[in-house]
């Protein structure tokens, strides 16, 4: 199944079967590196590190199948996990998103504590999202990326620009299709012959 060629205002529709779009990454105004933004659908995964402990905790589908009492090592496995090539079309097609805090810097070199920790901050905390609306600001044509196609062929010729009468999706809309992408443990992937 090629990615999913929707009209611009459908994004919304699109992403509905998949639970609520909370996530946001917006291009900022014309320049060589605002081509694309998105909106990501519910993840479906969670890595947090709580700062207090140094516990990770990997939750998915309201279980943790994962856990680990160094974070650095919580990292180097989220790391692993990206084994995506890349393919034309947009750059993003799914994966983690989240943030770092500066407190992390602490494993890397002795810091001074001068405050207290009164907003109990994560040390990190990422999600992972597996489906998206990838929206083209160059040419105004928005792309639905599920499971299911985010390795299919990109069609940067689609007819679905926002100049269509239609907010509907230019092609029917693939179900949700939900499957478990981190193994337990982690296992080393076999060498090549």
């Amino acid at each position: 199944m090629p990615i999913v060629c929707i009209h611009p205002d459908a994004a919304n529709d699109a992403l509905a079967p998949w639970g609520e779009s909370t996530i946001r990454l917006d291009s900022g105004p014309s320049g060589p590196y605002s081509r694309w933004s998105y909106r990501l659908g519910s993840p479906i995964a969670r890595l947090h590190c709580d700062a207090a402990a140094n516990a990770t905790y990997l939750r998915q589908n309201g279980q943790s199948p994962r856990s680990w009492t160094d974070p650095l090592a919580a990292l180097h496995w989220m790391a692993a996990q990206l084994t995506a090539t890349v393919s034309p079309g947009p750059p993003f097609k799914g994966g983690w998103v989240g943030f770092l805090s500066y407190d992390l810097g602490r494993f890397f070199e002795t810091l001074p504590t001068r405050c207290t920790d009164d907003l109990h901050w994560p040390l990190f905390d990422f999600t992972y999202h597996d489906v998206l609306v990838a929206h083209d600001n160059l040419d105004n044509r928005s792309y639905l990326i599920t499971p299911d196609n985010a390795r299919a062929p990109y069609n940067p010729a689609c007819t679905c620009g926002a100049s269509e009468s239609t907010a509907a999706p230019a092609t029917p809309l693939p179900s949700p299709n939900r499957f478990q992408i981190f193994p337990a443990p982690l296992t080393k992937p076999p060498s090549p012959e």
